[in-house]
């Protein structure tokens, strides 16, 4: 998916144009349909008034037969119009949710800000917009279909009965408008409310131990009975809304109902009207509550439409592709990366995290990132692998600006271990291979020794085969990053990029492994960002970052003799580790 529609509504009107074929026989059908069911209130007149005035049972018998075939093919029909609807509808939705993730997924920085109550609430906003453009408007046409066709039979039976019809309708319209006004506000409250809900449940999920640890569990329950209390106060006043509605909307068509039975009633007993006119009309009457209740629903699930509409357009409308259809791949080897004055602004936010950056890297190298927390070493990072795309500035690779560059085939040279990183629901070698379907067992064999993680499979009864996740009691931060190393070794790329990937793990393991990834990195390019200046001394390069710039750079000595924050750092990991 691409930007080139303006609005999240073009988009739409797009992916309807698609599938136009699908509409037209629809429509086709419900056409058909609709011309079927027409038949049926003349062929009741008929076998009730020819039952009532004439003895010719063969004709009957004919009638009858026409009649039950007439049933049967509407049967038919309205399996095919639910065949064609579900089918439209599933595609639909799949294409919609798949995409617009595909939109998120293009500016992770942008992702990142989401909370997981409103991504979920967007994703339930794309069901709502693929269940009103498709099963809704399918049911609103047949709805129009219906209550044109049917009102001309009223008004060819009984114009009297028409008018009161007509009259009753505009009526339903109006008391429909006096509601949809409260609806939408209400529908807004309940959307914040199940977003907090959301978010609450998922912060429960991932804070249990603090909540444990420091006593929390009464100041959460008592938060989200606040919140609760609020959600279900939005609740019940939408339940008394929609019972004020129900009860004007049955009292009007049983009104309706009742004037139109006394009008026919009279005007039977007056001889103005045959029985089976009048059993006709009483037919389509209640053969039209359906139609006309769809038609107004309609209107009202308009409203919701809207609500989904501005907050996915508002979301699409923020998010801009780094590639394009013509975008450069990068096939052959990254020989420079250079950034040039790079800034970057989180989406949202009024502060640089990066201000004003210019580096450049060649392969083969060994670089590291050091500086304070919050210094802005993972942004950097992060900017680097293309996952970021700046605020101001210019990134090239191989000379060539990275918004000309697919950063598909970019990443596809960099393996990385990042603070986010985090394992999968599968067995140890599904986390470390990741999605790859070929698993070679040698070079997994040799990836586990060089992570030390022999001892991690030992624990399990299935070894390598047994199933974690994230969450998985019993498998310490430590284990967690070993995997995640594991992981980025196997990919085997050019470029290895790690982010405080070693800072769970005892001193033993961390010196090991960390010099056991540099012997099989010896030929290829390393980016390191640590606090444990102990493990880069050696590197040829090291950026010291300080509020989102480079304030020093240069080999380990260099940055020593030049005397300044990283020398600092040193001093005090120095007399930190000779206090311990």
């Amino acid at each position: 998916m691409n930007n080139k529609f303006k609005s999240y509504k073009s988009y739409l009107f797009s992916k309807c144009k698609e599938r136009r074929k699908l509409f037209n026989h629809l429509g086709i059908i419900l056409f058909v349909l609709t011309i079927l069911q027409a038949l049926t209130p003349f062929l009741f007149r008929v076998i009730i008034d020819l039952g009532r005035n004439r003895n010719d049972y063969s004709f009957l018998n004919v009638i009858f037969i026409g009649y039950f075939v007439l049933i049967l093919s509407i049967a038919f029909g309205n399996i095919v119009k639910n065949y064609y609807s579900l089918l439209l509808s599933s595609q639909f939705k799949s294409e919609l949710i798949y995409d617009y993730v595909t939109i998120l997924l293009s500016k992770v920085n942008s992702l990142t800000m989401l909370s997981f109550g409103k991504l979920q609430t967007k994703i339930g906003d794309l069901g709502y917009l693929s269940s009103f453009i498709t099963t809704n408007t399918v049911y609103f046409v047949n709805a129009v279909f219906m209550t044109v066709i049917y009102s001309c039979i009223l008004l060819i039976f009984s114009k009297s009965v028409f008018v009161i019809f007509i009259l009753f309708l505009i009526l339903s319209f109006f008391w429909e408008y006096i509601f949809i006004s409260y609806k939408k506000l209400i529908e807004l409250k309940l959307r914040e409310g199940k977003i907090r809900e959301n978010n609450y449940w998922y912060d429960l999920l991932n804070n249990i131990y603090d909540i444990k640890v420091y006593n929390k569990e009464k100041k959460l329950l008592n938060t989200w009975e606040k919140d609760n209390n609020e959600f279900e106060d939005s609740i019940f006043k939408n339940n008394v809304t929609k019972s004020k509605h129900e009860f004007g909307t049955f009292m009007l068509n049983g009104t309706k109902n009742i004037a139109i039975l006394y009008l026919c009633v009279h005007k039977t007993l007056e001889g103005e009207m045959t029985m089976g006119t009048l059993i006709s009309i009483q037919f389509i009457i209640g053969f039209l509550n359906n139609p006309v209740t769809s038609f107004i629903n309609f209107l009202a699930s308009y409203e919701i439409y809207k609500i989904s509409l501005e907050e996915i357009n508002a979301s699409y409308n923020s998010y801009e592709f780094i590639n394009s259809d013509n975008s450069i791949a990068i096939s052959n080897e990254i020989k420079l990366i250079e950034l040039y004055k790079v800034k970057l602004v989180y989406p949202g936010g009024n502060n640089y995290v990066i201000s004003g950056i210019t580096l450049k890297l060649t392969p083969g190298k060994k670089y590291a990132i050091v500086g304070r927390s919050g210094s802005g070493k993972s942004s950097l990072l992060k900017l680097l692998l293309g996952l970021y795309a700046p605020s101001e500035g210019i990134i090239k690779i191989n000379a060539v600006e990275s918004t000309e560059i697919n950063l598909e085939s970019y990443r596809t040279h960099f393996s990385c271990v990042l603070q986010e990183s985090r394992l999968i629901k599968g067995t140890i070698v599904e986390n470390i291979v990741y999605y790859n379907e070929n698993v070679d067992y040698n070079w997994l064999d040799k990836v586990i020794k060089l992570t030390n993680l022999e001892d991690v499979i030992s624990n399990y009864k299935k070894g390598m085969f047994d199933v974690i996740n994230n969450d998985s009691k019993g498998i310490s931060e430590g284990q967690k990053q070993r995997i995640l190393l594991a992981r980025a070794l196997y990919q085997n790329k050019d470029f290895i990029v790690l982010d405080e990937a070693t800072n769970s793990l005892d001193l033993m393991n961390e010196y090991v492994i960390f010099n056991n990834i540099r012997s099989h990195y010896k030929e290829k390019t390393m980016i390191v960002c640590t606090h444990n200046i102990s493990l880069i001394k050696d590197f040829d390069m090291i950026f010291f970052v300080n509020k989102g710039i480079i304030s020093e750079y240069g080999t380990h000595d260099q940055l020593v003799d030049r005397r300044g924050l990283y020398n600092i750092m040193l001093n005090a990991q120095t007399k930190m580790n000779n206090h311990v």
